[in-house]
């Protein structure tokens, strides 16, 4: 069954279905998006979607969740040094739901395509029998898209904006705390800034992935280059550390549930401004506090892996 494959190997099974690289594509068919060459310039495309029964906090808006799904794409385009240019958006809605909650999804595709200068120009709406569904298709140019090429021992990694609040909402969730003195970290959380900045210095990167998936993306990209990662403090947002003295949460359980960050993880070929997640070493997985960590992340079927 799926729930027992999970994701990489569901996503590994369907990528023997897909044709053979595109000429000259420089990204891998399993990577963030896909790379087509037009002229002198390169298209990247990506395909991202989501359900409100996985992705819709209680607390959250039909407009915040358009806006955090669209970002699932744009922030795939940009890892990979596209400048989003176009958003599609296509909707599944029960019948039963007021046309508010609709046209509030998709203002919040279009709000999101705004404020990184992309046009959301339109897509598709269907009846869904149980759940709100919302797949958004983003397209960039870029000049030079940016390749996984291979790390090596002593790289330093890279996030694009400090890390965890994604955690937050899901541990107030699992031990039922109240979020009344947290507003601004919910606000955070729930339109996210995109990354843009990143291609202000995306010729200098030499791989980068997007980890919306949390510690499964940081590992799925050790696992490609056979490599370990070294960290010795995860640069956690200030909100977070306040938040973790306040309620007595613990460090590791806030990697653990590390999910939608829509940031970008990236190794470079010059010192950056960026935090530093870690360092490349020999071995594999993440090792923090002396203590190796292998499991942890987002699996759209199997849930968090702790």
């Amino acid at each position: 069954m799926l729930k027992e494959m999970g994701e990489e190997a569901i996503i590994n099974t369907l990528l023997k279905t897909l044709v053979d690289d595109l000429p000259d594509n420089p990204l891998n068919k399993d990577d963030d998006a896909i790379a087509y060459r037009s002229g002198s310039n390169w298209l990247i495309l990506k395909l991202d979607g989501s359900n409100a029964l996985s992705s819709k906090y209680p607390w959250m808006s039909w407009e915040s969740l358009g806006y955090r799904i669209a970002l699932g794409a744009i922030t795939d385009v940009i890892a990979k040094g596209g400048k989003p240019i176009i958003t599609l958006a296509s909707v599944g809605i029960p019948a039963d739901h007021e046309v508010h909650d609709l046209t509030k999804l998709l203002e919040g595709v279009g709000k999101l395509s705004a404020r990184v200068g992309a046009m959301y120009v339109g897509g598709d709406v269907n009846k869904s029998l149980m759940d709100v569904w919302l797949d958004v298709f983003a397209l960039g140019i870029a000049k030079n898209p940016i390749p996984d090429n291979p790390l090596k021992i002593g790289d330093k990694l890279y996030v694009s904006r400090c890390m965890g609040l994604s955690s937050i909402p899901y541990i107030a969730l699992l031990k039922g705390l109240d979020m009344s003195p947290w507003t601004d970290i919910l606000r955070k959380v729930a339109e996210p800034e995109p990354a843009m900045d990143f291609l202000d210095i995306s010729r200098t990167v030499k791989a980068s992935t997007d980890i919306s998936d949390g510690l499964r993306s940081v590992l799925r990209i050790l696992r490609k280059n056979s490599v370990g990662l070294l960290v010795n403090e995860f640069p956690l947002c200030y909100e977070v550390e306040e938040f973790m003295r306040e309620e007595r949460i613990d460090i590791l359980d806030v990697i653990r549930y590390l999910g939608e960050e829509y940031s970008i993880l990236f190794a470079s070929s010059d010192e950056q401004k960026y935090n530093v997640l870690g360092t490349i070493v020999q071995g594999e997985g993440i090792t923090f506090r002396k203590a190796k960590i292998m499991a942890g992340g987002w699996d759209n079927f199997k849930g968090f892996i702790t």
